[in-house]
C-alpha cells in the first residue's frame, strides 16, 4: 500500500476528509514513522511537490491531525514544538547531543503509579521522556 493511500485511510479512519495538504504531511511522517519534526521542517519537505502550501495551512493541519489523535505534539529543550506520529502508545527518548528524539515501545518501559491527591484531578495517562546520548552519538557518527 502505498503512503498517500495509507494517509488517506488513516485520515478517513479519524473522520478527517482528504485534501492534497493533509494527505502530503500525513505522508511525511507516515515516510519515517519514528522522527520528529517541527511544523517548518515538515512544511520545507512538502514545498517542492505543493509550493503553495502556506506555513499557517501547515500549522492549522497540524493541530488538526494533533486534536484527532493521529500526530502528537512535543515540545523541544530548545523551545520549538515537534510533532509525531501517534499511532501506538510510546515513551520518547532524547539525545542531549543531537537533540533527536525516538520513540521507545510503551512495553519495554513499566510505568510506575502516578497517584494524584482527588482535588488536583484524575491521571488518564502518563509519557515519559528520557534523556541521554543516542547511540550515534556514542560512536560519534551524529
Amino acid at each position: 500500500m502505498s503512503l498517500s493511500w495509507r494517509a488517506d485511510d488513516l485520515l478517513k479512519a479519524h473522520g478527517m476528509r482528504v485534501t492534497p495538504q493533509r494527505r502530503h504531511i500525513l505522508t511525511v511522517f507516515l515516510e519515517d514513522t519514528g522522527m520528529h519534526r517541527s511544523a517548518d521542517e515538515v512544511r520545507e519537505r512538502i514545498l517542492p511537490v505543493l509550493p503553495e502550501l502556506a506555513r499557517g495551512t501547515t500549522y492549522n493541519t497540524l493541530r488538526e491531525l494533533v486534536r484527532q489523535g493521529i500526530l502528537e505534539e512535543i515540545p523541544s529543550p530548545e523551545g520549538v514544538m515537534l510533532y509525531g506520529l501517534r499511532l501506538v502508545p510510546h515513551h520518547h527518548f532524547v539525545c542531549d547531543r543531537c537533540h533527536r528524539y525516538f520513540d521507545v515501545p510503551w512495553d519495554t518501559v513499566p510505568v510506575p503509579a502516578f497517584p494524584l491527591p482527588p482535588d488536583i484531578g484524575q491521571v488518564n495517562g502518563v509519557t515519559l521522556v528520557a534523556h541521554g546520548i543516542c547511540a550515534a552519538c556514542q560512536k560519534g557518527q551524529a
